[in-house]
Protein backbone atom coordinates (compact mmCIF):
# COMPACT_ATOMS: atom_id res chain seq x y z
CA UNK A 1 0.00 0.00 0.00
CA UNK A 2 1.25 3.51 -0.87
CA UNK A 3 3.09 5.10 2.07
CA UNK A 4 1.73 8.55 1.21
CA UNK A 5 -1.82 7.14 1.39
CA UNK A 6 -1.14 5.64 4.82
CA UNK A 7 0.38 8.86 6.13
CA UNK A 8 -2.65 10.79 4.86
CA UNK A 9 -5.03 8.44 6.67
CA UNK A 10 -3.02 8.70 9.88
CA UNK A 11 -3.00 12.52 9.70
CA UNK A 12 -6.78 12.54 9.21
CA UNK A 13 -7.30 10.31 12.26
CA UNK A 14 -5.18 12.68 14.32
CA UNK A 15 -7.18 15.67 13.07
CA UNK A 16 -10.49 14.01 14.04
CA UNK A 17 -9.17 13.19 17.50
CA UNK A 18 -7.83 16.72 17.91
CA UNK A 19 -11.12 18.30 16.79
CA UNK A 20 -13.61 16.06 18.61
CA UNK A 21 -11.70 14.13 21.28
CA UNK A 22 -10.26 10.61 21.29
CA UNK A 23 -13.40 8.47 21.51
CA UNK A 24 -15.87 10.83 19.83
CA UNK A 25 -13.44 11.71 17.04
CA UNK A 26 -12.74 8.08 16.24
CA UNK A 27 -16.47 7.20 16.36
CA UNK A 28 -17.34 10.06 14.00
CA UNK A 29 -14.62 8.97 11.57
CA UNK A 30 -15.88 5.37 11.56
CA UNK A 31 -19.48 6.47 11.04
CA UNK A 32 -18.64 8.73 8.12
CA UNK A 33 -16.39 6.34 6.25
CA UNK A 34 -17.99 2.93 6.94
CA UNK A 35 -21.70 3.73 6.88
CA UNK A 36 -23.67 4.23 3.67
CA UNK A 37 -26.90 5.21 5.42
CA UNK A 38 -28.16 8.49 6.81
CA UNK A 39 -25.99 9.34 9.82
CA UNK A 40 -26.80 11.54 12.80
CA UNK A 41 -23.81 13.28 14.37
CA UNK A 42 -23.66 15.33 17.55
CA UNK A 43 -20.56 17.51 17.62
CA UNK A 44 -19.43 20.06 20.22
CA UNK A 45 -19.63 23.03 17.84
CA UNK A 46 -23.38 22.64 17.26
CA UNK A 47 -26.40 23.00 19.50
CA UNK A 48 -28.31 20.28 17.63
CA UNK A 49 -27.14 17.09 15.85
CA UNK A 50 -26.74 17.12 12.07
CA UNK A 51 -27.54 14.48 9.48
CA UNK A 52 -25.20 13.32 6.73
CA UNK A 53 -25.37 10.74 3.96
CA UNK A 54 -22.56 8.27 4.60
CA UNK A 55 -19.84 7.75 1.98
CA UNK A 56 -20.93 10.77 -0.07
CA UNK A 57 -19.54 14.26 -0.63
CA UNK A 58 -21.43 15.26 2.54
CA UNK A 59 -18.29 14.07 4.34
CA UNK A 60 -16.08 16.42 2.31
CA UNK A 61 -18.19 19.44 3.24
CA UNK A 62 -18.42 18.33 6.88
CA UNK A 63 -14.63 18.14 7.04
CA UNK A 64 -14.17 21.46 5.26
CA UNK A 65 -16.31 23.26 7.84
CA UNK A 66 -15.89 21.36 11.10
CA UNK A 67 -12.52 19.61 10.76
CA UNK A 68 -10.44 22.10 8.76
CA UNK A 69 -12.56 25.04 10.01
CA UNK A 70 -12.41 26.89 6.71
CA UNK A 71 -15.13 29.38 7.71
CA UNK A 72 -13.97 29.86 11.29
CA UNK A 73 -11.91 33.04 11.04
CA UNK A 74 -12.16 36.28 13.05
CA UNK A 75 -14.20 39.20 11.74
CA UNK A 76 -14.46 42.70 13.17
CA UNK A 77 -18.26 42.97 13.08
CA UNK A 78 -21.14 41.22 14.80
CA UNK A 79 -23.17 39.86 11.86
CA UNK A 80 -26.88 40.50 11.73
CA UNK A 81 -27.59 39.12 8.24
CA UNK A 82 -25.90 36.21 6.47
CA UNK A 83 -26.73 34.79 3.03
CA UNK A 84 -25.57 31.22 2.42
CA UNK A 85 -25.68 30.76 -1.34
CA UNK A 86 -25.28 27.15 -2.36
CA UNK A 87 -26.15 25.97 1.15
CA UNK A 88 -26.02 22.31 0.10
CA UNK A 89 -27.32 20.24 3.04
CA UNK A 90 -26.89 22.99 5.61
CA UNK A 91 -23.55 22.36 7.29
CA UNK A 92 -22.35 25.91 6.62
CA UNK A 93 -25.82 27.22 7.50
CA UNK A 94 -25.89 25.62 10.95
CA UNK A 95 -22.25 26.57 11.51
CA UNK A 96 -23.22 30.23 11.03
CA UNK A 97 -26.38 29.80 13.13
CA UNK A 98 -24.31 28.53 16.05
CA UNK A 99 -21.40 30.94 15.73
CA UNK A 100 -23.70 33.93 15.26
CA UNK A 101 -26.95 33.04 17.11
CA UNK A 102 -28.33 36.57 16.85
CA UNK A 103 -27.95 36.73 13.06
CA UNK A 104 -30.58 35.87 10.48
CA UNK A 105 -29.26 33.31 7.98
CA UNK A 106 -30.87 32.99 4.55
CA UNK A 107 -29.90 29.65 3.00
CA UNK A 108 -30.38 29.10 -0.75
CA UNK A 109 -30.12 25.63 -2.32
CA UNK A 110 -31.61 24.47 -5.65
CA UNK A 111 -31.27 20.67 -5.73
CA UNK A 112 -34.22 18.82 -4.16
CA UNK A 113 -32.41 16.00 -2.32
CA UNK A 114 -29.88 18.41 -0.85
CA UNK A 115 -32.64 20.84 0.08
CA UNK A 116 -34.59 18.09 1.88
CA UNK A 117 -31.56 17.39 4.08
CA UNK A 118 -30.98 21.12 4.54
CA UNK A 119 -34.53 21.38 5.93
CA UNK A 120 -33.82 18.57 8.40
CA UNK A 121 -30.59 20.15 9.58
CA UNK A 122 -32.10 23.64 9.89
CA UNK A 123 -35.47 22.75 11.44
CA UNK A 124 -34.49 23.54 15.05
CA UNK A 125 -33.12 27.01 14.27
CA UNK A 126 -35.60 29.88 14.29
CA UNK A 127 -33.03 32.26 12.77
CA UNK A 128 -32.69 30.32 9.48
CA UNK A 129 -34.78 31.14 6.39
CA UNK A 130 -34.72 28.59 3.55
CA UNK A 131 -35.09 29.29 -0.17
CA UNK A 132 -35.33 26.36 -2.61
CA UNK A 133 -33.79 28.06 -5.64
CA UNK A 134 -30.45 29.02 -7.19
CA UNK A 135 -28.70 32.36 -7.08
CA UNK A 136 -28.47 34.03 -10.49
CA UNK A 137 -28.00 37.59 -11.73
CA UNK A 138 -31.67 38.06 -12.67
CA UNK A 139 -34.99 36.29 -12.86
CA UNK A 140 -34.65 33.27 -15.17
CA UNK A 141 -35.81 29.70 -15.67
CA UNK A 142 -33.19 27.17 -14.59
CA UNK A 143 -32.76 23.41 -14.57
CA UNK A 144 -30.49 21.19 -12.49
CA UNK A 145 -27.63 19.43 -14.27
CA UNK A 146 -25.67 16.56 -12.77
CA UNK A 147 -22.08 16.41 -14.11
CA UNK A 148 -21.44 13.23 -12.13
CA UNK A 149 -19.11 14.74 -9.52
CA UNK A 150 -21.20 13.79 -6.50
CA UNK A 151 -24.00 15.36 -4.51
CA UNK A 152 -22.02 18.57 -3.97
CA UNK A 153 -21.48 19.15 -7.69
CA UNK A 154 -24.96 19.84 -9.08
CA UNK A 155 -24.98 22.78 -11.47
CA UNK A 156 -27.77 24.91 -12.86
CA UNK A 157 -28.38 25.88 -16.47
CA UNK A 158 -30.65 28.55 -17.87
CA UNK A 159 -33.42 27.51 -20.28
CA UNK A 160 -35.28 30.02 -22.47
CA UNK A 161 -38.79 29.03 -21.39
CA UNK A 162 -40.44 27.38 -18.42
CA UNK A 163 -40.31 23.62 -18.89
CA UNK A 164 -40.74 20.42 -16.90
CA UNK A 165 -38.43 20.38 -13.86
CA UNK A 166 -37.39 24.02 -14.37
CA UNK A 167 -37.64 26.56 -11.58
CA UNK A 168 -37.22 30.29 -11.12
CA UNK A 169 -33.89 31.68 -10.04
CA UNK A 170 -33.40 34.26 -7.31
CA UNK A 171 -30.93 37.15 -7.37
CA UNK A 172 -29.13 38.58 -4.37
CA UNK A 173 -30.79 41.93 -5.05
CA UNK A 174 -34.20 40.21 -4.99
CA UNK A 175 -33.43 38.51 -1.67
CA UNK A 176 -32.42 41.86 -0.20
CA UNK A 177 -35.57 43.52 -1.47
CA UNK A 178 -37.97 40.80 -0.27
CA UNK A 179 -36.33 40.56 3.15
CA UNK A 180 -35.99 44.36 3.46
CA UNK A 181 -32.21 44.07 3.78
CA UNK A 182 -29.90 47.06 3.41
CA UNK A 183 -26.61 45.31 4.19
CA UNK A 184 -25.18 41.77 3.97
CA UNK A 185 -22.73 41.12 6.77
CA UNK A 186 -21.55 37.74 5.43
CA UNK A 187 -22.19 36.43 1.93
CA UNK A 188 -21.07 32.85 1.33
CA UNK A 189 -21.19 31.60 -2.26
CA UNK A 190 -20.42 28.05 -3.36
CA UNK A 191 -22.50 27.93 -6.52
CA UNK A 192 -20.68 25.55 -8.85
CA UNK A 193 -19.75 27.87 -11.69
CA UNK A 194 -22.71 30.25 -11.51
CA UNK A 195 -20.17 32.86 -10.40
CA UNK A 196 -19.96 33.77 -14.08
CA UNK A 197 -23.59 34.87 -14.22
CA UNK A 198 -23.72 36.38 -10.72
CA UNK A 199 -20.66 38.58 -11.28
CA UNK A 200 -21.19 39.40 -14.96
CA UNK A 201 -24.07 41.83 -14.37
CA UNK A 202 -26.42 43.06 -11.68
CA UNK A 203 -23.79 42.88 -8.93
CA UNK A 204 -23.64 46.68 -8.86
CA UNK A 205 -26.94 46.60 -6.96
CA UNK A 206 -25.56 44.69 -3.97
CA UNK A 207 -21.79 44.08 -3.99
CA UNK A 208 -20.99 47.39 -2.30
CA UNK A 209 -23.34 46.40 0.54
CA UNK A 210 -21.39 43.24 1.48
CA UNK A 211 -19.05 43.38 4.48
CA UNK A 212 -17.53 39.88 4.29
CA UNK A 213 -17.65 37.41 1.40
CA UNK A 214 -16.64 33.74 1.39
CA UNK A 215 -16.53 32.36 -2.14
CA UNK A 216 -15.27 29.23 -3.86
CA UNK A 217 -14.43 29.73 -7.53
CA UNK A 218 -14.93 26.87 -9.99
CA UNK A 219 -12.64 27.47 -12.94
CA UNK A 220 -12.06 23.72 -13.15
CA UNK A 221 -15.66 23.18 -14.22
CA UNK A 222 -16.33 26.53 -15.97
CA UNK A 223 -13.43 28.47 -17.35
CA UNK A 224 -13.54 32.18 -16.60
CA UNK A 225 -15.05 32.17 -13.10
CA UNK A 226 -12.02 33.85 -11.49
CA UNK A 227 -11.63 36.36 -14.29
CA UNK A 228 -15.25 37.51 -14.11
CA UNK A 229 -15.19 37.62 -10.32
CA UNK A 230 -11.96 39.62 -10.05
CA UNK A 231 -13.19 42.09 -12.66
CA UNK A 232 -16.40 42.65 -10.69
CA UNK A 233 -14.75 43.24 -7.32
CA UNK A 234 -12.00 45.45 -8.73
CA UNK A 235 -13.84 48.70 -8.04
CA UNK A 236 -14.76 47.79 -4.46
CA UNK A 237 -12.72 48.14 -1.30
CA UNK A 238 -11.97 44.61 -0.13
CA UNK A 239 -9.01 42.93 1.47
CA UNK A 240 -8.64 39.47 -0.06
CA UNK A 241 -7.01 36.28 1.20
CA UNK A 242 -7.21 32.52 0.61
CA UNK A 243 -8.40 30.06 3.23
CA UNK A 244 -8.55 26.43 2.07
CA UNK A 245 -10.62 26.30 -1.09
CA UNK A 246 -12.29 29.62 -0.34
CA UNK A 247 -11.41 33.22 -1.11
CA UNK A 248 -12.25 35.57 1.75
CA UNK A 249 -13.06 39.22 1.09
CA UNK A 250 -13.34 41.77 3.89
CA UNK A 251 -14.36 45.37 3.42
CA UNK A 252 -11.72 47.88 4.53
Amino acid sequence: MNITFLIGKFVKIIKYISAFGLIKGFNILVKLYLNKNLITLAIPQLKYPIKLRGQTTDTNIFEQIFLYKEYNFPISIVPKLIIDGGAYTGYSTVFFANKFPNATIIAVEPESSNFALLKLNAKNYSNIILINSAIWNRKAHLIIEDPGSGKWGYQVKEVPLKEKFSFESVSIAEIMSKQNIEQIDILKLDIEGSEIEVFSSGYENWLGKVNVMIIELHDKIRAGCSEVFQAAIGNYRFNQFQRGDSIILMKY
